[in-house]
């Protein structure tokens, strides 16, 4: 729209042409910050030489075979099971399926490592159990279970369910956690390796469901100190899932 005054119309195109340089520069400015946080993952995921480690795990498990030690090679092929599905396909989209396996290999190791006794259940509907789900969710959010007060007689209730998104959730019997210490786990920025087990954790997920869903996913916990921790996930169905 031209006001036919020749300095009017020139000062309209002035500010066009830097409108769309402003929208531009968002766009730019959101793109690299998208960039930054896939890199930012890439490199959690990249912390281990997998192919190296997994290496070295396999020859543990025959030498342990060999010398008849049953725990040793069981313990072994658990965690080499679990690194070849955490890390061996880096980037790829899992399912809830392949999750949930994963998530027993892990649960194996803890039994074995800690010395004490627990409980898990873990319950999925059918129809979800061929959904894509980012790789690796699951096992952090077992894990905020253990490193928070489980003990004797406890128990890690997992449970997954459709519908027009997919709705995790996890429920221990532990120690249970004070408002501050959820707000700590919910927006401490860098990992903590001194209470995760393989030094990724709560964070970690943090950072895989804000790059793939942005703000479409949903955590959050609901604990009671000495009663128990709930954490819940909520996510989107991703596209191609059916």
């Amino acid at each position: 729209m031209k006001t036919k005054i020749p300095e009017f119309d020139e000062s309209l195109i002035q500010f066009r042409q830097m409108k769309e340089q402003i929208w531009k520069l968002f766009a730019e400015v959101e793109q690299k910050e998208k960039r930054r946080m896939d890199l930012e993952v890439e490199k959690l995921l990249y912390q281990i030489n997998p192919h190296f480690l997994m290496n070295t795990l396999d020859t543990v498990h025959w030498l342990a075979v060999m010398n008849g030690q049953n725990e040793i090679d069981r313990l072994v092929l658990s965690l080499n099971k679990l690194l070849h599905y955490n890390l061996g396909k880096l980037g790829q989209a899992s399912t809830i399926r392949e999750e949930i396996e994963a998530l027993r290999q892990y649960l194996i190791l803890q039994q074995i490592r800690y010395d004490f006794e627990f409980d898990v259940q873990i319950h999925a509907e059918g129809d979800v159990l061929e959904i894509p789900i980012p790789r690796f969710i699951l096992q952090p959010l077992v894990e905020n279970a253990l490193y928070h007060g489980l003990s004797d007689d406890g128990f890690i209730q997992v449970d997954v369910r459709g519908g027009d998104r997919i709705e995790i959730s996890i429920r221990d019997n532990g120690a249970g956690m004070t408002e501050e210490a959820i707000r700590n786990v919910l927006n401490r920025q860098e990992a903590d390796s001194r209470k995760v087990g393989m030094g990724i954790g709560m964070n970690y997920v943090k950072r895989v469901i804000e790059t793939q869903y942005g703000p479409q996913a949903q955590l959050s916990i609901q604990s009671e100190v000495g009663q128990g921790t709930t954490v819940f996930l909520s996510l989107p169905v991703m596209e191609g899932a059916g």
